[in-house]
């Protein structure tokens, strides 16, 4: 991201005299609400230069309370994207902004029960590595699962290993002979 760190003096001051005339507070919320051009993502866009800006709320905590460390973003205390007053940000890692966020990641990691209502606890808790990106899986469902598809293969409910199974062996797309006694 871009610091103002990067600019002269001279176009960081001409972006501050700019910058003072396009917001507006928003009385009750205490939000200043950037009413200028805006990124797709609906964050606020200052041009330092002809060809470059810096995102607005970047610019307005730079400007009040200096640079923001390498590998930190800034997260939005009032949820608004387009709000630039600087008391409303504060400096974060992407895990945490992520997780106080909206998002997929952010609800999943809210959950305090799997989706039959059994309790995320240590005991029942699994993480696996699935497409390179961790995941929890519930204990009590994983049992439930491996039940149900035992039983489906014909495998006892007993029977510990696969090469004791009267049927098929799954994976393998073979199905054992069963022999009758003599």
């Amino acid at each position: 991201m871009r610091s103002i760190n990067q600019f002269a003096q001279a176009e960081i001051e001409a972006a501050k005299s700019r910058f003072l005339a396009k917001f507006w507070k928003e009385p009750g919320t205490e939000c200043w609400l950037w009413r200028d051009a805006l990124s797709t993502s609906g964050y606020g866009k200052v041009h330092v230069t002809e060809k470059q800006y810096i995102m607005a709320h970047r610019f307005s905590f730079e400007i009040v309370n200096g640079p923001i460390p390498d590998g930190f973003q800034l997260d939005h205390l009032c949820r608004t994207r387009h709000c630039v007053n600087p008391v409303h940000l504060e400096i974060v890692t992407n895990r945490i902004n992520v997780l106080r966020g909206v998002g997929l990641s952010a609800e999943n990691a809210r959950k305090t029960h799997c989706f039959r209502g059994h309790e995320f606890t240590e005991a029942n808790t699994r993480w696996v590595t699935a497409n390179g990106r961790p995941q929890r899986l519930c204990v009590i469902c994983q049992r439930i699962k491996n039940r149900l598809c035992r039983r489906r293969a014909g495998i006892p409910a007993r029977c510990n290993t696969y090469s004791e199974a009267p049927y098929s062996m799954p994976g393998t797309g073979r199905r054992r002979a069963v022999r009758k006694g003599k």
